[in-house]
This record gives structure tokens, sequence and C-alpha cells, in this order.
């Protein structure tokens, strides 16, 4: 006879007294209102809800383990009828020990185990030496509290990925792994630091992430690790670097983002005798200002200062003569961080300078000496506070990417034609600006730019395109989203390689003609126009067999109406939302989008 669990007896047992549960149903009685799950379990006493909730709960794991075991082996039947695989990921892995017909995969290379948590280390790593092949392991997030020694035999392992356990120490069979380059210890915060350099010290390990790590002082045994190239040391709390950090003369990389309470000018000290060092990353360190020691680490040739907090640069910024990229923004969708209101007369001398990101300030103009970048590629000045066209940036040949959106501009100079090279022009308008701050014309100027392939001009108040805009032959995509535009260009169909057309909420009356003359035609916008003729359009729509999203909203469109739309467009996404967020499109329609997350207006 099965014996019952004992909790399954005290249910049943209390069940059974509760009133309801034991008494025959009274067809007299009025009927009683439906109880959700909820309001019966609060009914309940509370011992017997707790030990209901217990058993629910329970009985919720166990299905999920039971889903996770079918995935998994899914997972496995897949990967083992295909011998040569390479790589193979088995996150979630639900089981203690691997599937032994894995040991089929002589080729296999790289295995994620991704938050396998209840694998058993010391049979993994002995079941991992059937595997000649591997040289990349991950055990991410396994929270494991402790590394077998076993894990020696990994001899082949170039990439071990450790991050998010609970071990103190590392095995001194790990120094074995001679061939280890890669090593991730982040958010392992109980490791002790020195024993870690002791093992380090006498491998070859060149990339070392310790984000995460709880450190307040980097030990000065990080100096002995002759063979670091990357050293990642980010959201720790480190004020200072040993002097010793000099020593790592192999040293490329250094992340320390997000250690809030560094001495900048301490460390500039230090890092000025590191002259491997190319790429600094300080971002989010709450830097009000940066000290004149910054321009010492003359090796650079990357500093990002993302997301601090900053409110001038230095002048000894134009000291780092090698440096090729620089990022001094504020994150997008966020209210301002670094709060530049100018920039210093130094910046002209970064002549190396091919990547600069200011995004998100507080800019109206820029440097004197701005114009002096002469090898700057992409520049990124979007929401700064900037009135006119700065004219340093049309000496600058070699743009390949500028972005002025969200700024204050209203006029484009016809000097922005000297830009022949550009490949992506973004001005778009701050939506939330007066009239007289937006952009109005556009100087014919801009069909000198033939090698441009993006051009965004969106939420501005723009109302005739010049001619010359269809000389922009390799234009990819075009986005005129709400401006007030009547009419495109009758050469329009000339924009052959265009895909993207985005012309939402403008005053367009008719659509040009020989749309469906340009053939790599993917995606149209042109919802909110509503003075287009739309018995005129659809077949003219219905011609450009290339469309594959069509956006027909917000333009009074009757169902009856969309409909040669779906006949004659089987392989396109019609989009056609009203007022209320519903589809206007016929209810059995696969191109129906019945709650797209668009509101009416100028977005």
């Amino acid at each position: 006879m099965t014996k019952l669990h004992p909790i399954c007896l005290f249910l049943l047992f209390t069940l059974a007294v509760i009133p309801g549960y034991s008494q025959k149903k009274n067809t007299d009685s009025p009927p009683i209102a439906k109880q959700t799950h909820d309001e019966w379990l609060q009914s309940l006493p509370t011992k017997t809800r707790d030990s209901i909730v217990y058993l629910e709960w329970k009985q919720a794991v166990g299905e999920q383990e039971k889903e996770a075991n079918v995935a998994a082996k899914a997972r496995i039947d897949e990967a083992i009828a295909n011998p040569d695989l390479t790589s193979l990921d088995l996150s979630h892995y639900p089981n203690a020990e691997l599937d032994p017909r894995l040991l089929s995969l002589k080729k296999l290379q790289r295995l994620n185990l991704y938050k396998a948590k209840k694998l058993d280390l010391q049979k993994l790593f002995d079941f991992l030496k059937g595997f000649p092949q591997l040289h990349a392991l991950s055990l991410a997030d396994g929270n494991y509290s402790a590394l077998p020694s076993n894990i020696g035999n990994l001899t082949n392992l170039d990439s071990l990925n450790f991050r998010n356990s609970n071990i103190k120490t590392l095995p001194e069979t790990f120094t074995k792994l001679q061939k280890l380059t890669a090593l991730n210890l982040e958010h392992n915060a109980y490791l002790y630091d020195d024993d870690l350099f002791d093992k380090l010290k006498q491998m070859n390990v060149t990339s070392l992430n310790l984000t995460a790590c709880g450190l307040l002082v980097l030990n000065n045994k990080i100096s002995d690790i002759k063979s670091l190239t990357r050293l990642n040391l980010s959201i720790n709390d480190i004020k200072e670097l040993p002097a010793s950090f000099a020593q790592l003369s192999n040293l490329t990389f250094l992340d320390l983002s997000q250690n809030t309470s560094i001495n900048l000018s301490a460390i500039s000290n230090t890092l000025s005798h590191v002259s491997s060092l190319k790429v600094l990353n300080l971002d989010e360190c709450y830097l009000a200002t940066l000290p004149a020691e910054i321009g010492s680490i003359s090796s650079l040739r990357v500093l990002s200062l993302r997301a601090n907090i900053l409110a001038s640069v230095p002048t000894s910024i134009g000291n780092l003569s090698a440096l090729e990229e620089l990022y001094i923004s504020s994150p997008k969708n966020s209210f301002r961080v670094n709060v530049l209101k100018d920039l210093p007369s130094g910046v002209g001398r970064l002549s190396k300078l091919r990547i600069l990101d200011l995004a998100g300030n507080l800019l109206t103009g820029l440097s004197s000496d701005f114009s002096q970048l002469s090898s700057l590629e992409v520049l990124d000045l979007s929401r700064n506070l900037i009135v006119d066209f700065p004219d340093a940036l049309t000496s600058l040949t070699r743009l390949h990417i500028l972005d002025l959106n969200r700024n204050k501009i209203s006029v484009l100079p016809a000097s922005i034609g000297n830009l022949t090279v550009l490949d992506s022009l973004t001005i778009d308008g701050d939506f939330f600006s007066k009239p007289d701050k937006k952009i109005k014309t556009l100087p014919a100027e801009i069909g000198n730019l033939k090698n441009l392939k993006k051009l965004t001009l969106k939420d501005n108040v723009i109302e005739v395109l010049p001619d010359n805009i269809c000389n922009l032959i390799n234009l990819i995509s075009l986005d005129l989203r709400g401006n007030l535009i009547s009419e495109l260009p009758a050469a329009f169909k000339k924009l052959s390689a265009l895909q993207t057309l985005d012309v939402k909420s403008n005053d367009l009356k008719a659509l040009p003609a020989g749309l469906n003359e340009m053939y790599d035609l993917r995606d149209l916008n042109i919802a909110m126009n509503l003075n287009i003729d739309f018995n005129i359009a659809i077949p003219a729509l219905t011609k450009i067999r290339s469309l594959r999203i069509l956006d027909i909203s917000y333009n009074n469109i009757t169902r009856a109406q969309a409909q040669p739309l779906i006949d004659g467009l089987p392989n396109c996404k019609i989009i056609n939302i009203d007022y209320y967020n519903k589809s206007a499109l016929p209810q059995n329609s696969p191109k129906t989008f019945e709650n797209k997350p668009q509101a009416p207006g100028r977005h």
C-alpha cells in the first residue's frame, strides 16, 4: 500500500473540516459567486494556506525541471546528430552530469554551460577530458563554491569563463593550464587576489576580467603577471593603482569604469609609465573634472569618459597626440550626465582623432581650433544646444558619419556640400523645440553628397525638397518623418538604391510617379498624410512589388480600400492603424498588426 506524505495527510484532514469541502451541494441554496484561486487561498487558515502554497510551488518547480530535462535532451539529440559540431550551448543544463552520448562529439571546441547550477564539477572535468579539441569553456553564473583540482587536466583550454561564483582560491593544479589566455572571474567577491596573482604569474593569461570582485585596493602582485594585455577592473572601488602597475609592459587595455572613488590624478601619473597602454575606459566614474595629468598618458589611442558629470575638459587633453577615439557622451534616452558647455582649444591638437562622441552635453558651439581635426571620420554632436551649424565642420572633408540630431539648428549652409565623403547625415529636429529652431529649407548643395547612404531629417519644418536631392543615387535610407512636405520631387525615382522611405506625418498630396521602378524599395511609411487621394494612390502602391513593409495608418483608409493592397502585395506586411489603435484591415488578413505600439503624431 502506498504511503501518503505527512503533508498530504495533513491537507486531506484539514480540507475535510473546512466549510464547504465535506458538505454535499444544497441544490436549494442560492448560487454562490465563484472564487478565484487567490481568494480561496486567503479564506483558508494560515497553516493550511502555507502548506498548499508550498506544495504548489514544489509542483511548479517539478514541472520546470521536467521541461528543462526535455529541452536539454532535445538539444543533445540535435547535437549528436552532427558529429562535426564544434560549438555547443547547454545553458541551464538541469543535471549533475552531462549526457555520456556527448562523447561522440570529438570535434567539439566550445562548450557553454551558463547557469548549469547542479553540475558536479569534479565529474564534469573528468568527463571533458574526452574532448581533445575543447579550448573554450563557460561555467558562468553557476554559483560554484570551489574549483576541483582536476581542472588542471584540461590543458588545451585557452578561454575559461567562471563569472559569478563563490570561490576563494584557485587549486595548485590551475597553473597547468598553460594555454589559457582569457580568464573571466567577474563577480567572484570572495577570491583572494594575492593567491590569484601568485598563480597567474606562472601562466600565460593575456586577458583577465575582475569586474565586481569587491576590490578596494589592487594588490601590487598584479605587476607579476607580465603576460597581461587586457585587464578589466570595472565595478570595484579602486582609488589608486600600485606603483608597480607600471611594470605591466604588455598591457594595452584597461577598464576602470564604475570605480566611483578613483583618484584620477594619481592614476594618470601611474599610467603615464605604461607605454603600451592604448585603451582606457573611465565611464561612469562620477568624474566632475579631469585632472591636467590626463594628458600625460601619451600612448592612449582610445579614451572613454561616457556618463560622468564632466563640466569641462583641460587643455592638456591636446597632449594625447596619438588619440584616435574620444567618447565624452551621455547615454541616449536619459537626462544629461556629462554637461560640457564648451571645448578647450587644445582639442584641435588631436590630429589623429578619427571618432569623437560628444552627444548629450550642453554645447552651444565648438572650439576655435576644431577645424584642425583633419582625420575625423565620425562625429556625434547629437542632443546638444547648438544653434548655428558649426562652420568648422565643413572643413572636415574626411567625415563619413555626422550626427547633429536634436540640436537647435535652423539653417544648413551651402558649404555642407563640401562633405562629399559623408555616408550618414542625421539632423533631426528636437520635437519639443519651436519652429524657428528647426530646419525649414535644404540647400541645393546637399545634392553634392553623392556618397550619402543614410539621410535623416525628421521632426523639422521642411516644406520643399530641392530637386538636387535626387542626385543622391547611393541613398539607401531617407527619413523625412514629421515635416511639412507637400510633394516629393518629380525625379524622385532617380533614388534607385533607396530601400527605406519614411514620410509619415507630412502634407503630401500625392505619391511621386515611378515608385514602382524603385526596385530596391522595401519599407515605405506614408502614415498620417491625410491629403493623399488613396483612390489613386492604392492602385499605384500595389505595383511596388519589392515592398515588404507598408504603413498607411491614420489616413482614414477603410477596410474595403485596403483590400486591393492585401491582394496585390501578398509578400508585404501592411500596417493600417486608426486613431483608436485598431486595425482597419479585414480581420482575416495575415497582414494585420492588431496592437502596433505607435500613437498618432509626429513621432
